[in-house]
Parts: structure tokens; C-alpha cells; sequence
């Protein structure tokens, strides 16, 4: 859904550095208007709202090219889900499947997209919601609990939900999805209850009707239910009769979005049309005037009435970019308006697809409104005034509510107190007073949209990705009640649980980038080691069913990506893939040398290598031309496969017996419906299973036949079936994740696999005892640690696929050959092997890099990078997202009394949000050198810096310009600040990314630790003069630093005046301090009260008997 903000909350604050620093007291941060530049970055956009990570326009793209040909229209007609379930249903039809009892596995606190929500006039804690992809909900305690009221029929995708005052049990849905730019889920018409929403029936005069495809809006008479007006994307259309008839009241060529009847007198209508604007009728719909002449250029409108007032009107009209054109208000009923502006733009680009406002229902010039994020606007005739009261990623100090609103509601309540309601992309959640504190009211409204799950391989538990909602790991034995866990943001893809070791787990966002677990899903970093961002939608991934360490994704055009070591490294192959990338994988559980891919189905092609070359096959005959919706290959047979359409009017599943040089079309007495995937059962594989838009069918023939089977699982769309161990688990998009256990399936056994090493650390530079750290992956009988092909430890028997440790006793300085042999009987599993050279203990060192030599190890290599004469110590270039870049120096540092650090760098990281450090988590990448005493601890010794820390560094990052040898910029810091004297220390260098943007990286020189004797502190680290250095940061909030040096001893004055001349704050008054330091003095942006200042300029002034200097800095709240 939006882009995830991963916050680091194991931050440490540092006090520290090579010179002396006294603080006083700061508090905490405060909100700044500049995460939009942030986030602006992440996507490359450059309006605040657009930056959630959602796509919902190529989400609309993706269901559509699912069920058309290339480049043609959407293929199916109305009522296509109903026409083909009543055909799967008829009792003439043989139905032999048995009746399955899934169980449905939640998530109940994710939700989905939700455009419909309505309210009984006479029970404020019974609501009525309508889903995209999920039909229609019921709760009768204020969204405590949710109850589905249309299971029993194809999910319906719901976009207006209308009801009878006077009647409530009378209800209207209206189906299909008009907002978009693509016609991807056109409904089936319009849907009648008249018990308050038990049953339903489908109107038939709209049923297969092409002006009822996309219902938008309706409202009903407050007194006569059977007074209905419909606004679809042919118009408006008004029926008398309870909706038997219909009769279109208002057609000007474009899509009705809205109508608006006055809550006072229902003669009194308001139609919302695509790019005309708003049309009015005061006879109930019989004639129309258009009312908007002065809109200026404008794509949807979306209208509100005041309750207060009836003649108070406001509509918020959409630019061609999806952006807030403007926000219109009319005091006399629509006769007149005034623009009010369009700022702040709350639509970001998607005012096509989240669009929504409703008035206060007591004061006619507050109005909320929503579009990716919540506000409430404060209005005159001439202007208004807005403040932001919820956001999608819980930042500014504001209440989290789920990003993309599209229907928001009031209940008033005698008091004059009331509460709102918004149904957005994340279900529905509640304010109870008004709008200032809000909750999710998602309890068992299961409406979410996957596109992909899988199970761990022993427990059932599950992951899945989703549309709109990120990836979610669930708890152990969920339930339709069981609250999921948020792993992934953005939308959701491909995910695979390792089928040996659980704590595996992968998952996917577009832009083919994959995240990876090794903790059972606790946390996720990205892997995308060699394998390029890209613009592709939908991210597949394929995990070799004999090998989890091997996987399959694309990125490039015409490649596939293969890792064979669980993301460690990515290799791209050629593949014909016509440019496309819509694109299915499968490997065969049989063979894993047969791979097949497939973007069109005249680009499908095998491997018969391991995915090494690629061949393209024939094509299928009476296949459309079209993108495939699925891959699916045999489990006992390699040859044989199946490729998957959606398109109406062609076959659905096609079977090759033989690689795919011949192709048998296998639909059968299959409903025109399209179809998502398949499975065989293993233990027979004459059953095959398929997911399809209306449900789960069932060969039991091999093929020849299919039968809708019959069971707990709704009719609703099934992206994928996989079975893993005794379950079969369906992602559905709509219904969430169901599951089914069946005792004829085999239990996944692990077969013996070597143990794996971890990186190795220092051994404690005082004790000689290290850590050896590795992985098991099967319980053996014993285990050996040899260290340079002898044992230097035993041990007995340990459980499978746990992280552990054996203690050793080294000897400095050796070079270490280190491997982990587990003995399953007498059987060795060797494991990797990995190498480590320990060093004595010294009080110096020194490095130039220009000898391409050096004692430091890790992450970081040495070479000359453009624009450089000499080597240095880098990373690479870029740096990647999401990964800890470290370089440590091999011999540990003996701290003498005086031990001092200095190095140069150039440090092109991303900088962090205007005015926040570290350790806020807004200061999204940094660099920092640490210390530790044992090689495992590590202590931070330099307060973090990004691309800030020097004008021409933050010059270079922001012009993407490679940095030039004059930007290295020389740290110095005195270890003994840190450390007492006689203590052995290890130092290495660190660059945090976080999960986005990142930068050319980080380059250091001239490294050199060692004792500063007395002569060479008089020599090196005093200053010869006097300096007041510029305060760092600047512009800075809530912190800065401010540096200076002394040419003599003697006393020292340091004060902080505002922009009047007032004193604001005294740091240093008349002490004594002396010419040997560089001294810090942080000031936290408060008087000497203690109270925080206001944002503004301010001058620091520093005084001694021979010197006065004053510099300006500026804080920024």
C-alpha cells in the first residue's frame, strides 16, 4: 500500500567524538513538513501524497491484461461471473467433488479496498460495507465484528452501497469499479435485499446489462424504496419500481461518478460527470441542468452537501495528473462557486482513484476530506484553511489510518458530538470524535487481496502478499479472528517459505525486489545482490521445490535471474520474452533441471539445464493471444505442464505431455471464467485442482471434466493453490488466505544438508577465545569444529535448522581455515568453509590504500575510483538498499593514555529528513566508525553523518555527480574518551542504508591510529590558531553542534541570541579552557529555562580575551 517505514528503534544515543562535548538538555523532535522530500525520492516523485508505495493504476492495468488479449479491449461481457457460476451450478451438471472443509485463516485485521459503507438511520452500531473484491459485509456492534452476507454467490465487487431511510432493510449494491483508467472489474450489475442484507438478488433488468457495468453510485427515496437513481459509467439511470425498469434520466457521453440527492427534499439531485462537471435536478432526476460552467479543465469531481445547510455544496475537481485541481464552494445550492484553492493537495496523483469528502454535520464550513491521507478543512467564502488528522505511515504525530480513502461517513448524535467512519484501501476504520483519534474496524473483515501465499513447511503458518497491503506473516494456527503481522510494504507479490529451514521465508515488492527472512519472518532485508531494480508490476519468484537456495525472478527485459545461494548473488540469463513483463515461472517438482517461463503465449519457453538456456516452445493452438495467468508443472511427470489463460472466448488450460512441443487444450465443460492457477494432487495426479474467478474446480478425470467444488471455500477469486505438506493453501483476491488439510499428503522431510558457517568475528582480543557461529540443518549425531583441517571442538547432538555456537581457544597471530562437519551416523556434511586471519595486538597502524594492501576486511575493497590519482578504501558504487556495509580493522588497537584516530572521507550517502540526526530514524543512511572490547559489541565512536556533513558533498549527492578528490574532509578522534588506558579495542567502519534511496556510497584514506606522544600532540592535535568553526547541523532541528579552538589558554564565553539581539542561551561563561582540544558544545534549541525556542535565525557568539566572532545559524521546527 504505501511505502514502508522500517524504524530502527535500537538506536543508541551516542555522546562522543575527539573532542570534549557538554550537552544541555534536549527533548524530543518535532513533526517537519520535509518528510515529503524524503519520500519524494523513494519514488521520484514530487507531490507529498503520491509517495505511498501502492500502484493502484497498474494494479487496474494487471486485472485487466489478465482477462484480455493484447492490446484489445477487456474480452468478457456483464455478468460474466454470475453466467458462469449458474452454469457450474445447474443440477444437471455431474458434480463429484467432495464437499471440502477449508478453513479460513484471516487475516481479520488487514482489510482491503472498501468504496461502500452505509449506516442505519435507526442503529448507529449497524453498518453495511462494500468490497472491491470481497462483496458485502454486515456488523451489528460498530465494526467489532464483521459477518460476510454474500459468500454464497461469485464475490461481487462493490462500489455502492444505498439504503431506505424509512426501510432500512431495503438495501442496494451496486457492482463494478468505475474510478479507473482501465476497465478491469466490471461488475454485474445492481443487487436487491429486502432483509437487510440475509439474501440478495440481482436486479435482472441489470444483469448483463452493458449501462450497469459499472454502478458508481445510487440513492434511494428517504420514504419510497422503490425511488432508486443509479450513477454508472453510461450515465444516470432512475428506476420507480424497485428496479425492475430503468430509465436513463441524463447521458452527456461521459461516466457518471456520483450522485448527491439533498438530505431535505430528495426532488433536489446532484450528478458528478467525468470531465463535464455537475449537472442538478429539482424533479427527482426527470430533467438536469448543468451547474458548473466555472470549473476551470477538471476529470472527476466529487461532491458533498451540508446537512446544516442544504445550500452549502462543495466539490473537489481532478486534474489530468491525478492532483486536487481545485476545491469549490457554493453557498446557493450550486447557482454559484467559489474556487477555494488546491492546497494542500491531499489527492497527491491518485484523485482518480481515492477521492472522497462529506461535510460536518453541525457546521457547514468544516469539511473532511480525503485522499490518500485525511484532513479537515476549515472553509470561508474566499479561502481555507487545512489540517492534515490522519497519516497512511503513522508519521508527524498524527493517528495511522490506511492510505487511499474513498468513502467517508458521519454519525451525528444528540449531543452534537459525532463520530466518522472512512472506508479506504485498508478496510474501515473509526473516529469517535470527530476525527481526532481513530481505530481500524477490521475485526473479521477478511476482504484481502492476495496475489500469492505459502505456508512454513511444518506448522501452519503462512505468509502472503497482497494488493494495496504489503506481505503479512500470520501467528501459528490462525484463524478467521487471528491478527497478521505487516512484513513488507507497498503492494505485496510472489513469497516462498523455504521447504527445509522455516526461518527462511522470501518475499516480494514490484520493481523486482525481493526481501528475504531468516528469522521465521520477524524481519526482512532486501537480496537484490546483482539483480537491478526494474519497472515490473508484478514480481514473480519461484523457488526450485529440490533446492530452496535456488530461485527464479525477472528484471531486465528478455532475462531471467537465478540465485543459487538464497539471494547472496543474482545471475541474469537470456530469455525470449517478447520485451513483456507479465511474466509466470514454474520448476518442476519432479526434475529440477526443467524450468519454464512465459510472458505471451508466444514466449513460452523451457529449460531443460536448471535454468541455464532457454528454448521457446509451440504454441497452443486455439490459445488467445494473450498473457498467461499461470504456470503449473507435474509433480511426477517433467515433461508435462500447463499454461493458463483468462481471456472469454478461448481455451483456459492447455496440457503438454512433451516439453511443450505439443499442447492439448484441456478446458473442457470449464464456465468461460478466467483461470489462475493449478495443482496436481501428488498421490493422484487424475485430480487436477484450478483456481479460477468464481472459485475452486475440481478434474477428477485427468482433465476430461470439470466440476465447481463444493466445500467452505466462498466463489471467489483464487490467485494460487500450493500444497505444502498435509495442506493445500489458496490466496485468494478478495477473501484472504484459506487453507486445507489432507491426510493423503506426504509430511515435507528434510533430507541431511551441511551446516553453514556464518561470517566469523575477532576472537576477544584478551581472552583468545572466538565464537564460532553457524547454522544446523539437520539434527546430527554429533558435530566437529575443525579449524585448519584439525578438531578444535565437539559436539553432541543439536536440533535441526538452529542458529548456535561452539567456543574455541585461538592463538594470535595465525591465519584461520574454519569448517563445521555434522556426522549423521558416519556420514560427514562438511559445511562451507570460511577463513579469518587474527592479528596480535599493536598501538598503531597506518594505511595510505594506495599499495592496494591493507589490514581492514569485510564489505569495502580497495581500488582508484574516477576522478582519483590514488586507491582508497569504498564500498561499491552505488551502495545498495537495506544492507550494513562494514569494514573492520584486523588488529585490535592497545589504548595508550592518548590514543587519537584520524582518517579522511568522502561520505556520498543519502541525507536524512530536514533537520533530524541521528538517532532519529528520519536520518535514513549514515556512516560512523565503531569500537568494540570483545569483536561482538560494538560501541558508536563518531556521531553518525550523511551527504550533510559538507556543502560539497550534499552538492554532489544531489546532483548524482561521482565525488572529486578536494571533497575529502579529515575526522580526528581521541580513543581515550572512550576507553581507559590498557584496553585492547577492535575498530571498523559502518554504512547503515535503509530500505530506499541510497547514493554513490563512502570512500576513506589515510587512515592512521596511534599513542600521541607529547611532542606530537603539540605538533598534530593542537590548533595553531584561533576558529570558530560553522555549526553543524545547519539548518538543524532539534540539535546542533557548534566547534571552535583555541589559540591560547584562558577564559571562554559562548552565548546564543535570536534575531532581536535577546540572549537565549549562555553554554559557556567565563571558563577556563585551554588550546589543547577541539572543543563541542550541542545546543538542543532551548532558553535557559529549559523552554524549546521558536524556528528561526539565531546567532552564537564566542568570546576570549583576544577574539570575539559571531556566526547565524537556523533552526527549523
Amino acid at each position: 500500500m504505501h511505502r514502508k517505514i522500517f524504524i530502527i528503534l535500537s538506536f543508541a544515543l551516542i555522546i562522543g567524538a575527539f573532542y570534549l562535548i557538554k550537552m544541555d538538555n534536549g527533548q524530543s523532535f518535532e513533526k517537519d513538513e520535509g518528510i515529503s522530500q524524503k519520500l519524494a525520492l523513494v519514488l521520484g516523485k514530487s507531490e507529498k501524497e503520491e509517495y505511498k508505495t501502492d500502484r493502484p493504476d497498474q494494479a487496474l492495468l494487471y486485472e485487466k491484461l489478465l482477462r484480455s488479449e493484447i492490446d484489445k479491449p477487456f474480452s468478457y461481457k456483464g455478468n460474466w461471473r454470475f453466467k458462469a457460476y449458474k452454469q457450474a451450478s445447474r443440477p444437471l451438471q455431474l458434480r463429484k467433488t467432495a464437499n471440502l472443509n477449508w478453513i479460513e485463516r484471516g487475516p481479520t485485521n488487514v482489510g482491503g479496498r472498501t468504496r461502500a459503507l452505509i449506516v442505519h438511520p435507526q442503529n448507529a452500531d449497524i453498518w453495511w460495507a462494500g468490497a472491491v473484491g470481497g462483496g458485502v459485509w454486515k456488523t451489528e456492534d460498530a465494526g467489532a465484528h464483521w459477518r460476510p452476507l454474500t459468500d454464497d454467490m461469485p464475490v461481487i465487487s462493490i462500489s455502492a452501497l444505498a439504503l431506505c431511510l424509512a426501510q432500512p432493510d431495503i438495501l442496494y449494491a451496486g457492482t463494478g469499479e468505475g474510478f479507473g483508467n482501465y476497465d478491469h472489474v466490471i461488475g454485474d450489475g445492481i443487487f436487491k435485499t429486502t432483509d437487510g442484507g440475509e439474501t440478495w438478488q440481482q436486479l435482472v433488468s441489470t444483469a448483463g446489462n452493458s449501462e450497469f457495468r459499472f454502478v458508481n453510485r445510487l440513492v434511494v427515496h428517504p420514504l419510497h424504496p422503490d425511488t432508486v437513481l443509479a450513477a454508472t459509467n453510461s450515465g444516470v439511470f432512475r428506476s420507480l419500481d424497485g428496479g425492475t425498469t430503468w430509465e436513463q434520466v441524463l447521458n452527456v457521453g461521459n461516466r457518471a461518478q456520483q450522485i448527491v440527492a439533498n438530505p431535505l427534499n430528495f426532488n433536489t439531485l446532484y450528478a458528478a460527470i467525468h470531465t463535464n462537471g455537475i449537472y442538478k435536478s429539482v424533479d427527482m432526476g426527470q430533467t438536469w441542468q448543468k451547474i458548473s460552467s466555472v470549473f476551470g479543465e477538471h476529470y472527476r469531481v466529487e461532491m458533498a452537501i451540508s446537512e446544516a445547510d442544504t445550500n452549502y455544496l462543495y466539490a473537489a475537481t481532478v486534474n489530468s495528473g491525478g492532483q486536487l485541481a481545485a476545491f469549490y464552494l457554493s453557498t446557493d445550492a450550486g447557482n454559484s462557486w467559489n474556487n477555494l484553492g488546491s492546497s494542500p493537495n491531499w489527492l497527491g496523483s491518485q484523485g482518480w482513484y481515492d477521492n472522497t469528502l462529506v461535510v460536518h454535520p453541525f457546521n457547514k464550513k468544516i469539511v473532511f476530506v480525503g485522499g490518500i491521507d485525511l484532513y479537515q478543512l476549515q472553509v470561508n467564502n474566499n479561502g481555507m484553511s487545512a489540517t492534515q488528522i490522519s497519516s497512511w505511515w503513522g508519521g508527524y504525530g498524527l493517528p495511522y489510518v490506511h492510505a487511499d480513502h474513498h468513502c467517508l461517513v458521519t454519525i451525528p448524535r444528540s449531543d452534537s458530538s459525532f463520530a466518522l467512519i472512512s472506508a479506504n484501501d485498508g478496510g474501515v476504520f473509526y473516529s469517535n470524535d470527530g476525527g481526532i483519534h481513530w481505530e481500524a474496524r477490521n475485526n473479521q473483515f477478511n476482504v484481502t487481496q492476495y496475489y500469492d501465499a505459502d505456508r512454513h513447511p511444518h506448522l501452519a503458518q503462512y505468509v502472503g502478499g497482497t494488493q494495496d497491503n504489503g506481505t503479512h506473516i500470520s501467528p501459528i494456527e490462525p484463524n478467521s479472528n487471528s491478527n497478521w503481522t505487516r512484513a513488507i510494504g507497498g503492494d505485496g507479490f510472489d513469497c516462498a517459505w523455504d521447504r527445509y529451514d522455516p526461518g527462511i521465508v522470501y518475499g516480494t515488492l514490484y520493481d523486482s525486489r525481493i526481501f528475504k527472512s531468516i528469522d521465521g519472518g520477524n524481519s526482512f532485508f532486501g537480496i537484490n545482490n546483482g539483480l537491478p531494480e526494474s519497472d515490473v508490476f508484478h514480481t514473480p519468484l519461484a523457488m526450485d521445490p529440490n533446492n530452496p537456495e535456488k530461485l527464479f525472478t525477472i528484471s531486465e527485459t528478455n532475462k531471467i535471474f537465478v540465485t543459487e545461494d538464497g539471494g547472496g548473488q543474482w545471475t541474469g540469463r537470456s530469455v525470449e520474452l517478447g520485451g513483456y513483463r507479465w511474466v509466470r515461472i514454474a520448476v518442476s517438482p519432479v526434475q529440477s533441471d526443467i524450468v519454464w517461463i512465459a510472458s505471451s503465449v508466444n514466449h513460452i519457453n523451457v529449460s531443460t539445464d536448471g535454468g541455464r538456456t532457454f528454448q521457446l516452445v509451440n504454441r497452443p493452438d486455439n490459445a488467445p493471444n494473450a498473457f498467461l495467468t499461470g504456470l503449473a508443472a507435474h509433480p511426477v511427470d517433467s515433461a508435462s505442464a500447463l499454461a493458463l489463460f483468462g481471456v472469454s472466448g478461448y481455451g483456459k488450460i492447455f496440457r503438454t505431455r512433451d516439453l511443450g512441443q505439443s499442447w492439448q487444450d484441456i478446458t473442457a465443460n470449464l464456465p468461460d471464467i478466467p483461470v489462475h492457477c493449478a495443482i496436481w494432487l501428488p498421490y493422484d495426479t487424475t485430480q487436477i485442482w484450478i483456481g479460477t474467478d468464481i472459485g475452486l474446480f475440481i478434474s477428477n478425470d485427468n482433465g476430461q471434466s470439470w466440476n465447481l467444488a463444493e466445500g467452505t471455500l466462498p466463489a471467489v477469486s483464487i490467485r494460487r493453490l500450493k500444497i505444502v505438506g498435509k495442506e493445500i493453501v489458496a490466496a485468494t483476491h478478495g477473501r484472504g488466505i484459506w487453507a486445507l488439510y489432507d491426510e493423503n499428503l506426504p509430511e515435507i522431510v528434510a533430507p541431511a544438508r551441511p551446516p553453514v558457517v556464518r561470517s566469523l568475528t575477532p576472537p576477544h582480543p584478551i581472552e583468545h577465545t572466538m565464537k564460532i557461529q553457524f547454522k544446523t540443518r539437520y539434527q546430527y549425531d554429533s558435530l566437529h569444529i575443525s579449524i585448519n583441517d584439525a578438531v578444535a571442538a565437539t559436539m553432541g547432538s543439536v536440533s535441526a535448522y538452529i542458529d548456535t555456537f561452539a567456543t574455541v581457544e585461538v592463538t594470535p597471530p595465525d591465519y584461520l581455515e574454519i569448517e563445521v562437519i555434522g556426522f549423521a551416523g558416519s556420514k560427514p556434511y562438511v559445511s562451507n568453509k570460511e577463513s579469518l586471519f587474527i592479528y596480535e595486538a599493536v598501538e598503531s597502524a597506518e594505511f595510505t590504500f594506495n599499495s592496494g594492501f591493507s589490514d581492514f576486511y569485510g564489505d569495502f575493497f580497495i581500488d582508484k575510483p574516477a576522478n582519483f590519482e590514488n586507491s582508497a578504501l569504498q564500498t561499491e558504487h552505488p551502495y545498495l538498499n537495506k544492507r550494513d556495509y562494514i569494514t573492520a580493522l584486523g588488529p585490535p588497537i592497545i589504548i595508550k593514555k592518548k590514543t587519537i584516530l584520524t582518517y579522511k572521507d568522502i561520505a556520498l550517502v543519502e541525507p536524512g529528513e530536514v533537520g533530524y540526526f541521528y538517532p532519529d530514524y528520519r536520518m535514513w543512511d549514515y556512516v560512523t566508525l565503531e569500537g568494540s572490547k570483545d569483536g561482538e559489541n560494538w560501541n558508536i565512536l563518531i556521531t553518525p553523518y550523511d551527504c550533510r556533513f559538507d556543502v560539497a558533498w550534499r552538492s554532489a549527492y544531489d546532483a548524482s555527480a561521482d565525488p572529486t578528490p578536494d571533497m575529502f574532509r579529515t575526522h580526528e578522534v581521541n580513543l581515550s574518551d572512550f576507553y581507559n588506558e590498557g584496553d585492547i579495542v577492535y575498530l571498523r567502519f559502518r554504512l547503515f542504508a535503509d530500505d530506499y534511496q541510497t547514493g554513490w556510497g563512502w570512500i576513506i584514506d589515510d587512515f592512521k591510529v596511534a599513542p600521541a606522544t607529547e611532542t606530537a600532540i603539540a605538533n598534530q592535535t593542537q590548533p595553531v590558531k584561533f576558529a570558530l568553526f560553522n555549526n553543524y547541523p545547519n539548518p538543524f532541528n532539534p540539535q546542533t553542534t557548534i566547534s571552535f579552538t583555541l589559540d591560547k589558554n584562558g577564559p571562554v564565553t559562548l552565548k546564543i541570541f535570536n534575531s532581536a539581539g535577546q540572549l537565549v542561551r549562555t553554554l559557556i561563561e567565563q571558563e577556563n579552557l585551554f588550546k589543547g582540544n577541539v572543543y563541542r558544545y550541542v545546543w538542543h534549541g532551548r532558553n535557559d529555562r529549559g523552554n524549546p525556542v521558536a524556528s528561526g535565525v539565531y546567532y552564537y557568539r564566542l568570546q576570549t580575551e583576544n577574539h570575539t566572532v559571531v556566526k547565524k545559524m537556523v533552526l527549523m521546527r
